[in-house]
């Protein structure tokens, strides 16, 4: 959203000054709400005097005499590697991408990215100023050590550059990544016009009082990269000694949400304890908010979990607002391009996805899975075979059930058979109830009838004997 107000900082000085933009009224409760925010360290200035304390405990740094530029860069924070530490080092390394990424969005004027630079960029890295974040992180018993480059694509040239080493606490872990979003965004903003309106602010419910649920939280992340289904018991019991420990993390309430949903329709627990995993998550969703009610993972756990419980409009507003918050976020977009596939609004599913995926490095099977449903609701068969092709991989037999769906309206007869065995393979209820299967994920009854029409076709294929209503 666009300021009513322009800030500026007059050549020499270091307060802000306001500039009404035109055509626009500005109060003076504005100027003043604006003033006392700025004052406390909300301009480019206080991200370069964090750089300048940084320097002074071994960080390079250099002034750029090169003019500020208009077009937005783009910054991709490639997934940091664990050089040590086993599994946990994994985890911390996970934790200090997702962090730095969540650090780096408050930029007015800068878009960011999560994930590795491949062959074919995606259209919003394209004719843009592109820069890489590379980094590694050691994990050691009682410390860390994180390294980060900030490199210029596709010349390959290193603008900056420094370790950190710090105590294994939460609070060594926020000083890091204080310091890292600091040195970046100073050394951007040297070249393009940056403001940060968040720099600085740490809300309550942030931050995890032990590393014990920092760790939960990253091993509930990595658990949901794959939706592997080894990996769940092992992240749940974590999340849930996690938020007994540290009951004022919101992070870990929220993945709390997402891991009893999971349960629920993911097949997880048997069909008579989904309501008791249901009422579970929004319970967890809602202590989750109520703890950083602004905070776009708490909103999305929210939202998934009234949309679950069938309260579809306070579910899209829910989602509406974690966009708000962050409207570059993929995930959340494609969030509610799923919600909107769901209720039988497949052109706004559709562009949300699309949008997703545009701003997405690698997306994720599931994102084409939904869109291959939105095309179906639509009657674009080759569109919907097509995202189904790409989404075939997602998990619980949903992939493969779209793919049979997809390739038997097209008459592809061998393709059918063949992913409907799969699936039902991975999915028991599909193999007993396949409507109860489509109705799990919140669709509506006419398309679960369409859907469950087009699956009996791939069934008939396959020679299986399952019972079809």
């Amino acid at each position: 959203m666009a300021l009513p107000l322009r800030i500026e900082i007059p050549k020499g000085g270091n307060a802000p000054v306001f500039v009404p933009q035109p055509g626009i009224s500005v109060t003076r409760g504005m100027r003043a709400r604006l003033s006392r925010l700025f004052s406390r360290r909300a301009t480019v200035v206080v991200a370069v005097l964090l750089l300048v304390a940084a320097s002074a405990r071994g960080a390079s740094w250099w002034v750029s005499q090169t003019p500020v530029q208009s077009a937005d860069p783009a910054v991709v924070v490639e997934p940091f590697v664990s050089l040590s530490g086993g599994e946990d080092g994994r985890f911390l390394a996970i934790g200090l991408t997702n962090d730095l990424v969540a650090d780096l969005v408050p930029f007015d004027g800068l878009q960011v990215f999560s994930g590795t630079i491949g062959p074919d960029l995606p259209a919003a890295l394209k004719d843009v100023p592109l820069y890489l974040v590379k980094g590694t992180v050691e994990r050691m018993p009682d410390s860390f050590r994180a390294a980060a480059t900030l490199v210029e694509f596709p010349s390959g040239r290193v603008i900056w550059s420094q370790s950190y080493q710090r105590p294994l606490t939460p609070e060594g872990l926020l000083s890091a990544q204080d310091e890292l979003s600091a040195a970046i965004s100073a050394h951007l903003a040297q070249v393009y016009s940056l403001i940060n309106l968040d720099v600085g602010r740490r809300f309550r419910g942030e931050l995890p009082a032990t590393l014990f649920a920092y760790d939960c939280v990253q091993r509930a992340f990595a658990y949901r990269q794959t939706f592997d289904a080894e990996l769940y018991a092992p992240m749940r019991a974590c999340l849930e000694t996690a938020v007994a420990r540290d009951p004022g993390y919101a992070d870990a309430w929220a993945m709390l949400a997402f891991a009893h949903l999971d349960a629920a329709r993911y097949h997880i627990v048997p069909p008579e304890k989904a309501p008791e995993e249901l009422d579970a998550a929004l319970v967890a969703a809602r202590r989750s908010v109520e703890l950083a009610p602004e905070r776009v993972r708490p909103l999305q756990a929210l939202s998934a979990a009234e949309f679950m419980r069938g309260d579809y409009a306070e579910a899209e507003a829910m989602q509406r607002r974690a966009i708000a918050r962050n409207p570059n976020d993929p995930e959340s977009l494609a969030q509610l391009g799923w919600r909107m596939m769901a209720r039988s609004r497949p052109q706004e599913a559709i562009d949300l996805l699309s949008r997703a995926i545009d701003l997405s490095l690698h997306s994720p099977a599931w994102y084409y899975m939904t869109m291959s449903i939105a095309y179906f609701d639509l009657g674009e068969k080759q569109l919907a075979y097509d995202a189904a092709v790409r989404g075939k991989d997602f998990c619980c037999g949903l992939g493969k059930a779209m793919l049979a769906v997809a390739a038997a309206d097209l008459g592809k007869w061998d393709e059918a058979q063949k992913a409907f065995t799969d699936a039902t393979s991975e999915s028991v209820l599909l193999a007993q109830d396949p409507r109860a299967f489509w109705a799990t994920w919140q669709l509506t009854d006419s398309l679960i009838i369409r859907l469950d029409e087009s699956l009996a076709l791939a069934q008939r294929m396959a020679g299986q004997s399952v019972a079809h209503n």
